[in-house]
């Protein structure tokens, strides 16, 4: 294809034409990020295909553009030239190119806008799966993680039905990501995904599926697998400047060293996430590691500096209402709290609806159930433990699991917990 394309270059193209084979150029590049300055020149290309009168072109170059700026750091300005890009074409707000090239470019400064025009789409009522696929790409990138992988589950079944394997890779890349974040397991798994990336020569989408299974290694406590295929993601990402999968890679990390119990690796892996002079700083993964990094703090003393994560973080969460960010937020809060606060950061915490989130839930009812113990409340922290031993042995996080039930031994004695790290 790179041979036509560069054939067609040579031949008297209409400006319409020249635009579409730059299209073309970034879909057979597979999205492999550049500089700001190629993030610049589709946005400009776009303009002017609008201009011509052909706002499909525009924004499917827009998408483009906001992929390189999702795949590595191109910068503030080339991100919010993609958004303005965008916004000018606000007669297509209910285009899934359209919603995804807002949210990929500033899933940020972005997040209430599209979570808005979301809610104008219930799955059940779009027929075409690449419209599901970017609509699920959008949720995905604000971190609406039940509404993604609503969009995108109905994609991959009509995908299936069509046999559009390309596309299929890019559905299960996210999906991966997406229902582990949930605490869906049992769906999560990424062998497909990779072998359909392979097949079809997507090499980012590849990558992004092995950091899903390094993610479910890391959960089911699996760390030197976990650790393995990190190494894998981060060797691929480094060569490439991906920092959307050099992130990705450091929290698989941290899950494991955490499933580990090695709390100051953990949070020595996962605090790189939250820097932004570092290479793996995104301003969207990072809320992924956020629980991680808290209960990391804990364990190895070092919660003053995480509180400072977590100040930023609040500046954040008051821009982008995204679910993933408040439930991380909302349990950081709670397990960072000093004594005064953290009954009010409890009650916030478990009242959450979280039933779409079985391991945050678990999560949050191990971290309620130890505070609990820590007060003598034994028959609430007996239930708070209870619960989460359940939702860990369910979903299959047995290192949690081991945690809780190490937990309900000593409540079921009378005990209260003792001063270790995890006890806190």
């Amino acid at each position: 294809m790179s041979e036509l394309i560069a054939a067609a270059a040579r031949t008297q193209l209409s400006e319409l034409d020249w635009a579409r084979m730059q299209w073309l150029r970034e879909i057979f590049n597979d999205g492999v990020p550049g500089d700001a300055r190629r993030v610049h020149e589709l946005c400009d290309i776009a303009s002017r295909s609008a201009r011509a009168g052909d706002a499909d072109l525009a924004l499917n170059l827009l998408l483009g553009a906001a992929l390189r700026c999702w795949w590595a750091d191109t910068g503030p300005e080339a991100r919010a030239a993609v958004a303005a890009g965008t916004a000018r074409l606000c007669d297509q707000q209910l285009q899934p190119r359209y919603i995804a090239a807002l949210a990929v470019a500033e899933p940020v400064l972005r997040c209430r806008e599209v979570m808005s025009l979301l809610s104008a789409f219930r799955p059940d009522d779009v027929a075409d799966a690449d419209a599901l696929r970017l609509l699920g790409m959008a949720a995905h990138a604000v971190g609406d993680t039940v509404a993604s992988v609503d969009f995108l589950s109905r994609s991959e079944a009509i995908l299936r039905e069509e046999g559009r394997f390309g596309l299929l890779s890019h559905v299960l890349s996210m999906l991966i990501a997406d229902r582990l974040e949930l605490g869906e397991w049992d769906t999560a798994g990424a062998d497909e995904g990779e072998r359909l990336a392979k097949e079809t020569g997507q090499p980012i989408w590849l990558t992004g599926t092995r950091f899903g299974d390094a993610l479910r290694h890391a959960f089911l406590g699996q760390s030197d697998q976990a650790l393995a295929y990190a190494a894998e993601v981060e060797l691929v990402a480094s060569r490439h400047q991906l920092n959307d999968m050099l992130s990705c890679a450091q929290r698989a990390r941290g899950a494991a060293l955490a499933g580990a119990g090695d709390h100051a690796g953990s949070y020595r892996e996962l605090r790189r996430t939250f820097d932004p002079a570092d290479p793996s700083f995104h301003q969207r993964e990072r809320y992924g590691g956020v629980m991680f990094l808290a209960d990391a703090a804990v364990g190895c003393g070092q919660i003053d500096d995480a509180r400072q994560v977590l100040a930023g973080l609040e500046e954040v969460a008051a821009l982008a209402p995204s679910p993933m960010l408040k439930i991380h937020l909302a349990y950081a809060r709670a397990v960072l709290a000093d004594a005064d606060d953290a009954q009010a950061a409890f009650a916030e915490l478990m009242g959450l609806d979280l039933n779409r989130w079985p391991w945050a839930r678990a999560r949050a009812s191990l971290a309620y159930g130890r505070w609990l113990r820590r007060r003598g409340a034994l028959p609430a922290s007996l239930r708070a433990l209870g619960s989460a031993e359940r939702i860990f042995r369910r979903i299959g996080a047995r290192p949690w699991a081991s945690q809780a039930a190490c937990e309900l031994v000593g409540a079921q004695a009378g005990g209260r917990a003792n001063g270790s790290p995890d006890a806190r």
